[in-house]
């Protein structure tokens, strides 16, 4: 029996204590619902900014491949086996330079027997000439014994058959010999076309061997490529866009170039040709942008990246990216007025730059002070606590690096 009452008197202190605390987490709640300046609510620590007016701007940084804007390839214009090279990569070359030559021998007996054809040829339209002249003679003295009537018309009549032939033996002997002449130039060619010359149209400088297909001792076909020659005064960074900022490029626009293998520099750029089509795979268009490269830092295929600006707005209301919170679906600023609560003002947001944002709102905020840190827990009318009452700068467009300005202070 006394079991049982000891029991009863532990279920009942457990009861007590339970209701005690349910009450007190209700008065709590109350009193936070209450949420008026002048009921006990402890205000939010918030950090703040100041929004202002400044320039902005909307960049796009796009990745691409450098390429040579000059290349070509020196290609076999003859079967043979490539004898002499005297280029390597890397090598510089002049226009019009031999770097090369495939095995002449073969030619070379094609150009001789060439020209013994010729001279048989002219052998043969000399005695063709010399038989057209006689036949010429006879058919003279034939008409003329004709038209006195000493000679019979038949003998007339083959002097002539003798003349026709005379001359078509003469034209055949003409062809013969034009065939002869054409062979021989053509062997000619053949025989200059094993030497591999590094030719080029157009002003260009500082060509270089850029790749290298074959060694001495390949045996080539026409057509086989033996080295590609490209000109590393000016190169072209290949990139692509999305249709969102196609529309805001154009011929002429500066860029500003970097590459992962020459770190702390950049190089000014230009766009030089926009695609007037679109991949239908990545649903993007290739933009070429021209470098120059007389100091010869960037190579062809280089990874590169192209900073482009495609809008710049100079008074923009600016304010960090870090004020920006979503209530309700739409994005809110909150802003702290002098009785140490906020207001929540709806905005849009436009250009974004380097944790930076443009504000468009349907009321002045520019020069207001904005909640950047502890908004997750405020509403249109909160009251707030800011620490030291400290607001938070951030750079303007165009700042100094840290590094740069401790320097500028020091001077």
């Amino acid at each position: 029996m006394r079991k049982h009452a000891g029991t009863v008197v532990v279920f009942v202190v457990l009861t007590v204590v339970a209701g005690a605390v349910a009450w007190q987490a209700l008065g709590a709640g109350e009193s936070a619902d209450a949420g008026g300046p002048g009921d006990d609510v402890r205000p939010i620590a918030v950090e703040l900014a100041r929004v202002e007016r400044d320039l902005i701007r909307d960049v796009r940084v796009l990745s691409g491949t450098l390429e040579a804007s000059t290349r070509f390839t020196v290609a076999a214009e003859v079967a043979g086996v490539l004898r002499q090279l005297s280029v390597d990569l890397g090598s510089e070359v002049e226009p019009d330079t031999v770097i090369g030559k495939i095995d002449d021998a073969p030619l070379l007996q094609a150009v001789a027997e060439s020209e013994a054809e010729l001279e048989v040829r002219r052998a043969e339209l000399g005695r063709a000439g010399t038989n057209l002249d006689l036949r010429q003679r006879e058919f003279e003295r034939e008409t003329s014994l004709l038209e006195d009537g000493v000679t019979a018309e038949a003998a007339y009549d083959v002097a002539l058959a003798d003349l026709r032939a005379a001359e078509s033996t003469y034209k055949l002997a003409e062809a013969r010999l034009s065939q002869a002449e054409a062979s021989l130039r053509l062997a000619r060619l053949g025989l200059e076309d094993t030497l591999l010359r590094a030719e080029w149209t157009g002003e260009v400088e500082r060509v270089v061997v850029g790749q290298r297909y074959v060694d001495p001792g390949s045996t080539l076909r026409p057509g086989d490529p033996v080295v590609t020659l490209v000109s590393l005064e000016r190169l072209r960074a290949v990139v692509s866009v999305t249709e969102r900022d196609y529309t805001k490029l154009r011929i002429g626009q500066v860029a500003t170039l970097s590459a992962d293998a020459i770190e702390g520099r950049t190089f000014e750029a230009t766009i030089t040709r926009i695609a007037p089509v679109f991949d239908e795979a990545s649903r993007q268009a290739r933009i070429e942008i021209e470098v120059d490269n007389r100091a010869a830092l960037l190579k062809p295929g280089m990874f590169v990246r192209a900073r482009l600006i495609l809008e710049e707005r100079p008074a923009a209301v600016v304010a960090p990216l870090d004020a920006i919170t979503r209530r309700d679906g739409e994005d809110v600023v909150f802003v702290y007025d002098e009785q140490e609560t906020v207001s929540m003002i709806p905005v849009r947001m436009g250009i974004e730059e380097d944790g930076r944002v443009e504000l468009i709102a349907d009321r002045p905020i520019d020069g207001a002070r904005v909640v950047t840190l502890g908004h997750q827990l405020l509403s249109d009318g909160s009251l707030v606590n800011v620490p030291g009452d400290a607001v938070a700068e951030f750079e303007p467009a165009g700042a100094l690096p840290p590094v740069e300005k401790a320097e500028r202070a020091a001077e």
